[in-house]
Order: structure tokens, then C-alpha cells, then sequence
């Protein structure tokens, strides 16, 4: 089975455990009250609290709450991207070169003058130090090293002094040790130096160079060192390198728990976890997929914490516990992304001193015993599991596609504690690996052009790769006739998919019409339902009366607001959606007409609040009426005294919540009493109901209707809710 297989069964068994995984974790952000998901720094004070510096505030979490501390002025201070523990304290660094003291109720400016914020400001803040009442601050970008006291900012070193070149990552550890790292002093660029005070330094080459990006290091606590940049990790001890490993990810922080497990942050590579404490690549723990990691923490209950530059806050607690051991597999280029390469070289250094914090300290340009450049060879090319002749050029046919290329470097006597990084140029990313081997598969048809380079002992690469190129050629179905029949042929089955497609936009029409038939039948049903006969024999009996009673001023203005009620329901009744103002005048002219039926047994309020627009929002016809007659009819009509109604609009997250209270006997005890006069069961609300569902069928939408009763404080029925949501249609 070839390695690409083996690979995606790999991804195929690692799938629901990555879930599972990530289920491990709570998740925080701005729901729970995180001021951003942008969270750029994450410290624990010595209280066990976290303090967090997002993109628009600085918090701190008490096992509880999110509290926003501000600074001085009442401002928040949104360009926090690191913390420091000084002395008990705590401290805040910005972007803009501000340092803040962290205190319980705000952040206290330290007092830093106008040069010096201006010496600070858009600089990498890499590492600060505290010693004799002075803070010592290291910057990545232009190098530097200062000392901060009552205000005054110092450098140093002077201009002329060659350890300005260097671009720090400066921390200090129990008063005696130190790391940086330069960018000019060496012509290769890919150093950097660990150092204690009256002791040689251990200078240590990277395997890409050092630039001014920010580094990550912490002391383990069997007193070895990590040290990260870019994808290296590399393990080291006061006089050598113990070993290094690289990891697909560019690592972002490096932190070790109180169970001495080690975590690493990725970006856009989540973490992962060292059970063991030991810096090895065999049983690695991925957590958080591809989430980008900004910092890891210890709370002060065991739980680790996560931040991320995206996704706010990951929590995993101390109760869950995962065995799980990696397996090592490797992908269709042969990249073990976590090969561990151990290494050790003696060190012969040529020194001069320099004065920090009232001692001698040893800046260095350094010669290496092993400093001989290494060359590599190509060894030998396999072509589809066959071997070949070694040439520079191959020009293959399309099937010939599976390449395996093996290179060796010679150097002294030890040919085999080398490393190697190899590519098809612009095609890939770097390889780092320990492999003396490269595998592609299923290569497309075109040039590639592969190289390899090898780096000895001493962390140097050789300058001239090994090359070799490859021409795949495309085959015969990818000629121009071939293609223009395929293309002849695609066309046809792009004109056959237009004629089925028109079929089925026919038949769905067919459908949208047949529904539409419904809705209006529906409609019509409804409308019979709503201004039934008994309605209008009642309308007119009081037409009548008031005619009798010779109060002709009364009749006719209840004749004129019937007249025109009918005539508002005739012209809507055409029309599949009216603004919501037309629809409640015509609910006021039926309201109105019911209160002088009922000679004023009840009133009525309509609030309408300000986010509702009526003249334009819109909604179906007749819609809200059913609801308010069965208010009327079988809530306030049985009520002994008088009724209200009150009808609200309102507009939550666009849609139309319209709720209609009343004041009645309630849903009982209306049923109780309309079951004792046998009366004859509504089909108001049946027909309203079955529009409704029609209508959602139809235009996808979600109409919807919730009836409850209302209660008083004793739990005792004073009335009927109904709340009708309609989506808005402007």
C-alpha cells in the first residue's frame, strides 16, 4: 500500500477523535462576556487570576465573570500583545510602546518618557527583565536592549558597539541567564545565543534565519531549554543542543504546566500537548484543529487555558485525560513534519565582554571546530518502484508520474548526523527532515525542477543544491482534437442539462401555481369565515335599531364605517400581501363596528413601537382579524363588566411580532361555556390555520402563531395571549 493510502486511512481513523478531542474544551468568547474573540495575550497574576488583552479591551477572568479593567483615563487600551510578571507584578506591554502596571482596578501607566515611548512604539517587545529597581526591555525589530528607571530610557550598548546589530530575545531567569539573538552581525543570518552571565555562550544556528519575528523560550524544570522561531523547536542545555524538531506549524508559544507536560502553540495549527515533558516528536497530543494560538496558561486550579487570535477562549480541564500516541506517518512527499534531529558540537568561542546589570557578560562572534560546508549528491531516481540511470533531464510519458529520489551528503567521518531540506521548486514548501529519501506521487503533467540542500553539525546549509529536472508529459486525451471533442461533447450534455432543467422549473411552476390556487381558495374560505352571515345580519339588525329608535346620526355613521370596512376587505382580498398600515385600518373599522354592536363592552389599544415601519413593511391580508374576533366573541363577551384588547407590533430581528392580549374568561373557561349553550364550533381559526401553512409552503417563510393564557400573581386565568410572527417582506 502506497504511503498516500496509508495517509488518508490515517486521516479517515484521526477524524472522530479530533471531535472528541475538541469537546474536551469549554469555549469562551464575547457570549460569555470576552470583550473581543481577538484575544493577542493571556497571563496569570499571582493571584491566579488570568488576565487577557484583546482587540478592544483588557480583561481579567476570577473563575467567574469577565471584568473589564481600564486605564487611568476611563479608556480601554485595545493594543495590549503581551504580559510580563516582574516582581509580583504584572505587566502590559502595546503595540504604540505604552507599558502598563496591571492592578485590580486599572492599568497604571508606568512612567516611560516621550523618547522613550517613541523608541518603543511598532517595536516586537520580544522580553523584559526586572533587577535593582530598573526594567529591562528587549526588542525583536532594529534590536535593542534598554533599561528603564524613573522614566528614563538608556540603550545599552553604543551605535558603534556591534551587539546593536542584534535583534533580542532577551529573558532573564533567576538573576543569571540570558538568550538573544542577532540578524546582521553574521553574514548567514541564522543564529542566535544563549547566554549566562560569566559563562561562554552557547550559540546555536537555526535552520532558516532568524529575521524579526518574535521567538518563543522557557526553562523546563529539569533546567534545559526551549527555544522556537518559525517551525523549529530546538532542546538545549547550559553547553549544548540536545536535540531539535520541526513541526509543520509555525509555533507561536511554548509553555510547561505543573505537571510538567508541555504545550505548544501553532499558528493556524491549534496545540499540542508533551505528555511526557520530554521534547520529543513520538506521542504528540493535537488539540483545536487549525485554531491560531496566542498564548497558553496554567490557572491556578490546574485548568489549562488557550488563547486564539480568532476564536476566543478554550479551556481544558483537569479531569479529562487522553492516552493517545501518534502514529508516525508519513505523507505523498515523504515529510515526517516531526522528525527529531539530535545534535551536539563543541564550541570554540572568540569573546569580548560587555557590562549588564553590574556584571560581565560574554558578546561573542564565534568559530565553530565543525565549519566545514557540506556537499550533497543525488543518489540514485526510481521511477514507478523502477531504477534508472542517473541523468539531469528525464522526459516522461504522463503515466510515469510516481518518482522516489534518494540523496546522501559526505562530511568527515560522520555522514549520517545530517540534515536535509529538499522541494520541486516553485511548486512546494520546504521539507525539513532527517531522510535521506523524497517521495512524489501522482505528479500532473508539466516540468519540475527538484532540489536538495544539506546542513551539517553546525547548523550550516550548503550553498549549492543538488538538481535534477523532470518533464512529465501530458497525454494523448489532452491534445487539441481530443479536446475539441470533449469540448463537442460537453456542450451537448450542457444543452441536454438546460432541457431537463427547463422541465423541472415547468413542473415546479405548475406546483407554485397549483399552491397559489390553494391560497386563494383558502383566502376566500377565510374571508366567508371572517365576514359571515351572522356578522352581517347582526350588523344590519343594528342598523335597524338605531333607525327605529329614530338615532339616524347613529346609523349612519355605523353604515358608512360597514360600508367601508367591506370595501377594504373586497380590495385586499385581490392582493397577496398588504402593507401592514391597510391591514390595521381595516382591523380599527371591524373593532369599531363591534364596539357599537356590543354598545362598548370593551376597548381597544394598538401600539405600534418606532423600529416598525407600517407604510412599507408587509404582511398577508386579513391575518390578524381571526384572532382579534375570537378575542372578542369568546374572551370579552363572557367577561361580567367591561373588556380590553390590546394589540402590539413589533419588530424583533426582522420579523413581525404581533401579540394580541385580552382581558377575557379565558380558553376554559370559554370552551366550558360554549359547550353548555351548544353553539355551533368556529372554523375561523382551522381556515387561518391551514392558510398558514399553505402560505410557508409556499413562499418558504415562517409564519407562525402562539396562544397561551395569561395569569395573574395567584396562577389564576385573567385573559388570552396570542403572538402571530410574521417575516418581514419589504
Amino acid at each position: 500500500m502506497s504511503n498516500r493510502y496509508l495517509f488518508f486511512t490515517f486521516l479517515l481513523f484521526i477524524s472522530p477523535f479530533t471531535k472528541a478531542q475538541n469537546s474536551l474544551f469549554e469555549h469562551f468568547s464575547v457570549q460569555q462576556g470576552l470583550p473581543s474573540n481577538t484575544v493577542q495575550a493571556i497571563k496569570k497574576d499571582k493571584e491566579g487570576q488570568l488576565w487577557l488583552a484583546t482587540s478592544k479591551a483588557v480583561c481579567k477572568y476570577n473563575h467567574k465573570n469577565f471584568i473589564y479593567i481600564k486605564n487611568a483615563s476611563g479608556e480601554d487600551v485595545n493594543d495590549g500583545i503581551g504580559f510580563y510578571a516582574l516582581n509580583s507584578k504584572l505587566y502590559l506591554y502595546t503595540l504604540s510602546g505604552k507599558i502598563y502596571e496591571c492592578n485590580n482596578k486599572q492599568l497604571e501607566l508606568f512612567p516611560v518618557s516621550n523618547q522613550g515611548q517613541e523608541e518603543f512604539s511598532n517595536r516586537i517587545i520580544n522580553a523584559i527583565a526586572y533587577k535593582e529597581n530598573k526594567i529591562y526591555i528587549a526588542t525583536v525589530i532594529g534590536g535593542g536592549l534598554y533599561s528603564v528607571a524613573n522614566g528614563e530610557v538608556n540603550y545599552l550598548f553604543s551605535k558603534e558597539d556591534n551587539i546593536r546589530n542584534f535583534s533580542f530575545f532577551c529573558v532573564e531567569i533567576s538573576n543569571e541567564e540570558y538568550i538573544y539573538g542577532s540578524n546582521n552581525i553574521f553574514p548567514a543570518n541564522n543564529k542566535f545565543i544563549f547566554q549566562k552571565i560569566n559563562k561562554s555562550p552557547l550559540t546555536i544556528n537555526l535552520s532558516v534565519k532568524s529575521g524579526y519575528s518574535k521567538s518563543s523560550f522557557v526553562k523546563l524544570e529539569d533546567h534545559t531549554f526551549l527555544f522556537a522561531k518559525e517551525h523549529e523547536l530546538i532542546h538545549f542545555n547550559d553547553s549544548m543542543v540536545i536535540q531539535r524538531i520541526f513541526l509543520e506549524k509555525s509555533i507561536t508559544c511554548l509553555f510547561q504546566d505543573s505537571e510538567l507536560k508541555i504545550w505548544i502553540g501553532l499558528n493556524s495549527g491549534g496545540i499540542i500537548c508533551i505528555p511526557s515533558g520530554k521534547p520529543v516528536s513520538q506521542g504528540l497530543v493535537y488539540y483545536l484543529g487549525s485554531k491560531s494560538v496566542s498564548g497558553i496558561q496554567e490557572d491556578s486550579k490546574g485548568n489549562i487555558w488557550v488563547a486564539t487570535m480568532e476564536d476566543g477562549l478554550f479551556m481544558l480541564p483537569t479531569s479529562p485525560t487522553v492516552n493517545y500516541i501518534s502514529p508516525k506517518i508519513f505523507s505523498s512527499v515523504n515529510n515526517p513534519k516531526t522528525e527529531k534531529v539530535e545534535k551536539t558540537f563543541p564550541i570554540n568561542h572568540q569573546t569580548e565582554s560587555v557590562d549588564i546589570f553590574g556584571k560581565k557578560v560574554i558578546a561573542t562572534l564565534q568559530r565553530n571546530n565543525d565549519s566545514i560546508i557540506p556537499l550533497v549528491f543525488i543518489s540514485g531516481i526510481e521511477i514507478n518502484n523502477h531504477d534508472t540511470v542517473l541523468q539531469n533531464i528525464y522526459r516522461l510519458k504522463y503515466f510515469q508520474n510516481n518518482l522516489k529520489i534518494n540523496f546522501v551528503s559526505f562530511l568527515n567521518n560522520n555522514p549520517s548526523s545530517l540534515q536535509y531540506k529538499y522541494r520541486l521548486l516553485n511548486r512546494n514548501e520546504w521539507v525539513y527532515t532527517s531522510s535521506q529519501t523524497a517521495t512524489f506521487n501522482a505528479l500532473p503533467p508539466g516540468e519540475y525542477v527538484f532540489e536538495v540542500y544539506a546542513m551539517n553539525n553546525a547548523g550550516i546549509w550548503n550553498v549549492n543544491p543538488a538538481q535534477v529536472t523532470f518533464i512529465i508529459d501530458a497525454p494523448v486525451w489532452k491534445t487539441k482534437w481530443f479536446l475539441l471533442v470533449i469540448f463537442s461533447f460537453l456542450v451537448f450534455i450542457f444543452m441536454l442539462a438546460i432541457y431537463f432543467y427547463g422541465r423541472k422549473k415547468k413542473k415546479e411552476k405548475e406546483e407554485k401555481n397549483e399552491v397559489q390556487k390553494k391560497i386563494m381558495q383558502s383566502e376566500l374560505q377565510a374571508l366567508r369565515a371572517q365576514m359571515n352571515p351572522h356578522f352581517m345580519f347582526n350588523t344590519l339588525s343594528s342598523i335597524q335599531n338605531f333607525i327605529n329608535s329614530k338615532n339616524s346620526d347613529e346609523a349612519v355613521k355605523y353604515l358608512s364605517k360597514f360600508a367601508k370596512l367591506m370595501r377594504s376587505i373586497m380590495e385586499n382580498s385581490k392582493k397577496s400581501r398588504v402593507n401592514l398600515k391597510e391591514e390595521l385600518e381595516a382591523l380599527e373599522l371591524y373593532m369599531q363596528l363591534e364596539q357599537l354592536r356590543l354598545e362598548y363592552k370593551f376597548d381597544y389599544e394598538i401600539i405600534i413601537d418606532k423600529n416598525v415601519d407600517p407604510t412599507h413593511d408587509e404582511i398577508p391580508p386579513l391575518l390578524i382579524q381571526p384572532y382579534v374576533e375570537n378575542a372578542i366573541w369568546h374572551g370579552i363577551t363572557h367577561k361580567e363588566g367591561k373588556g380590553k384588547i390590546t394589540i402590539h407590533i413589533a419588530n424583533r430581528n426582522h420579523t413581525l411580532q404581533c401579540t394580541i392580549n385580552d382581558n377575557g374568561v379565558g380558553r376554559a373557561a370559554s370552551e366550558k361555556i360554549n359547550r353548555q349553550k351548544n353553539k355551533h364550533k368556529s372554523y375561523g381559526m382551522s381556515i387561518t390555520k391551514e392558510r398558514l401553512e399553505i402560505l410557508n409552503t409556499m413562499q418558504k417563510s415562517q409564519l407562525s402563531v402562539e396562544i397561551a393564557d395569561i395569569l395573574n400573581d395567584e396562577k389564576q386565568v385573567t385573559g388570552t395571549s396570542v403572538k402571530i410572527f410574521i417575516p418581514i417582506e419589504n
